[in-house]
């Protein structure tokens, strides 16, 4: 059930989370991967240039026309030049050290700057770390592409019955046993999962209701005890929620699946059959056959051989034979109008047993030559009979023990299992649920159409129940198509040998026939929409063909680990909100200098110029009568073409000071155009 699915990349909406927070953008890993790296950058850059701003109006704030210390001015000097957080860190933390013996309230001056610097950096690291997942939504749920979607219709077929035998049936068995599987490594409390649990959009359906002492699903008479009765009820699942048929609200749909079990009992339905004095049968009385054999047959479902013993001496000299097995045989009772379906059906139930409102399924259990180690009180599996002779192996293995046997030959349970569908499109008022019923009289007796009140919808809720409901199995058919390995108990048989079985295994084998039911309905939704795996069965296969149609095959959910998604939303705000803010930390100095001109320079503004690098070289030179300088409020200061300014007197190694060039020094003459000269 899993293999290589086309993925539909670009943009869709995921309608988990809305039409507008659901706008998505699939990309293949590796393009994901250098998406997300350019957010990273992105969300690097924008925190720098906040960063910026904080230092601007900081700075703004610490100002005063009041002269100040060295300590003032320079805690200015380090705001003004702090181009990122980090290397504020260190400028605070050097003055700190710098001053500390020096200054008054050194800590108290500089200790908040310092902490806003390192919990700024420590936001940004993070921030940085995790744009990706700002920006993504679960990071491996993306679309199946539908191009073959549909629905098997058998009817298509020029040669129904070849079809059906030589492509259909093995593609149907191959699907269970992977059902089958995955319910196993996926859907069991015990397990931690497989390889392919990851791909669906819910690893497994929990049922809302899982009742182990329930009452009898029939007559009281007809159950072994009137509790510990198993039912099981899924709950309404939703299309979209847990089966990932991305749609809107209006177009889903809810399906629920009931199954109620109980062993059943036997005393008044049985009766002894002796064919010859060597064989004798046990029939049970739970209903007539269809179609019925011959008349002998009328009064009885099945029966079995009395007669079943254990292969002693090959269970003792080698340990067993696979001949020595579980089989199980089962019967249906399918229900339509009410009443037993009679083509599809295997026989017509008793009275006590008949449910008019879901299908009914009986199973004899017959552990034909099994040896049990230990007395069975499971009410299905019942093996409590003594058997006249101790198992005895003197090799490797050395003892004797005693063993038993099954019971009864043939152990009955009877399960019945409804079906509901609901339409949340309903409106207000009005029911858009069916009854429980049968699984013919859900999809064919007319409830599902009577609840589907919007018109329009119709089509598409009718095309995917057709490609996904219609198709579901139901609960007698893992043991029909897989026979007795569906039975959990197997897994601890070995030649004939039974290791010791709980009471409550029956109802682990009931549930894990409901998971791989569950499981092949999950797995139903993805494979209707990627089409027959083998080409034979084209002509069968009735492809989407309306736009409606086609629109619901393209919206499959899975999980895929080569593809990652994006947020839209969460994009285009992380780079709308991104690039106003760096567009706002380039304009904010223009900006101020523009307030500037209109309204005079301010102290506070003036002070941030005059404290850039740029301008603090001049501020130095100036003071030292070196350079003609210009521009003295703007970003960059200039001095006319050509001057020198001198280099560092490094006479003192200690204290460097500014030194003008020597009078031997001749200046480098470079034109200027008379417009220019103005200027200076």
């Amino acid at each position: 059930m899993s293999g290589n699915y086309d993925v539909q990349v670009g943009s869709w909406t995921n309608w988990s989370r809305g039409q507008v927070f659901g706008a998505t953008l699939t990309l293949t890993r590796e393009n994901g991967g250098l998406l997300m790296s350019f957010l990273a950058l992105f969300v690097a850059l924008v925190f720098l240039r906040i960063w910026r701003i904080i230092c601007f109006f900081l700075h703004f704030a610490y100002s005063s026309q009041v002269p100040r210390d060295g300590l003032h001015h320079q805690r200015q000097a380090a705001l003004r030049t702090a181009v990122n957080p980090d290397n504020g860190v260190y400028a605070i933390i050097t003055l700190i050290w710098s001053w500390r013996h020096r200054a008054g309230r050194v800590w108290f001056r500089l200790l908040p700057t310092l902490g806003l610097a390192i919990g700024y950096f420590c936001a940004m690291t993070l921030a940085t770390g995790y744009s990706s997942k700002i920006a993504s939504t679960v990071t491996t749920e993306v679309l199946l592409a539908g191009n073959q979607c549909g629905y098997m219709d058998i009817s298509l077929a020029t040669d129904n019955l070849t079809t059906v035998m030589q492509v259909f049936i093995p593609t149907r068995v191959q699907d269970l046993i992977s059902a089958d599987t995955y319910a196993r490594q996926c859907y069991a409390p015990d397990t931690t999962g497989g390889l392919n649990c990851g791909l669906l959009v819910r690893p497994q359906l929990t049922s809302a209701i899982v009742n182990n002492n329930a009452s009898c699903p029939f007559h009281s008479n007809t159950c072994r005890t009137t509790h510990s009765n198993l039912l099981l009820d899924t709950g309404l699942l939703d299309s979209h929620k847990h089966f990932g048929r991305n749609t809107s609200p209006g177009e889903r749909f809810q399906y629920r699946r009931v199954l109620h079990c109980s062993p059943l009992a036997t005393e008044e339905y049985t009766s002894i059959y002796n064919e010859s004095l060597d064989d004798s049968f046990i029939r049970y009385h739970y209903g007539r056959p269809i179609p019925s054999v011959d008349e002998k047959r009328d009064n009885f479902t099945v029966q079995f051989l009395r007669n079943v013993s254990v292969s002693y001496e090959e269970m003792e000299s080698n340990g067993g034979d696979t001949k020595n097995d579980y089989t199980v045989r089962f019967d249906l009772a399918f229900g339509k109008n009410g009443s037993v379906h009679p083509q599809m059906s295997s026989f017509y139930p008793i009275p006590e047993l008949n449910r008019p409102d879901a299908d009914v399924y009986l199973f004899f259990l017959t552990a034909s030559g099994v040896i049990f180690s230990q007395p069975v009180q499971d009410p299905w599996y019942r093996a409590t009979k003594l058997y006249s002779r101790k198992l005895s192996q003197a090799s490797i293995l050395e003892g004797d023990m005693e063993i038993y046997m099954q019971d009864e030959p043939g152990s009955p349970l009877g399960c019945a299992e409804q079906h509901q569908l609901c339409f949340p499109g309903a409106p207000d008022g009005v029911d858009g649920c069916t009854p429980l019923v049968s699984f013919d009289d859900l999809l064919n007796g007319g409830y599902a159409s009577r609840a589907i009140h919007d018109e329009s919808k119709r089509p598409g809720l009718e095309w995917m129940l057709n490609t996904t409901i219609g198709k579901s199995l139901q609960a007698f058919h893992p043991i029909a198509v897989i026979g007795n390995g569906a039975l959990k108990a197997r897994t601890s048989i070995t030649g004939g040998h039974q290791a010791p079985l709980p009471s409550t295994q029956w109802q682990t084998e009931v549930q894990h026939w409901h998971s791989s039911v569950l499981s092949h309905l999950q797995w139903q939704f993805v494979e209707a929409v990627t089409g027959p795996r083998d080409p034979r069965l084209n002509q069968t296969f009735q492809f989407a063909r309306t736009p409606t149609d086609k629109s619901l095959c393209g919206n499959q959910k899975v999980l895929m680990s080569d593809y990652v998604s994006f947020s839209i939303f969460g994009l285009s705000a992380i780079l709308t909100v991104g690039c106003l803010v760096i567009v706002l930390s380039w304009i904010l100095e223009p900006l101020t200098g523009w307030i500037r001109r209109r309204k005079g320079p301010p102290y506070a503004l003036l002070e941030w110029t005059t404290n850039g690098t740029f301008q603090l070289q001049r501020l130095a030179f100036e003071a030292n009568g070196l350079g003609t300088w210009s521009r003295a409020i703007d970003s960059v200061p200039v001095t006319r073409p050509g001057e020198d300014l001198g280099v560092l007197d490094i006479s003192d190694p200690k204290h460097p000071k500014l030194r003008g060039p020597s009078p031997n020094h001749s200046v480098e003459n470079i034109p200027v155009s008379e417009d220019k000269k103005d200027q200076y």
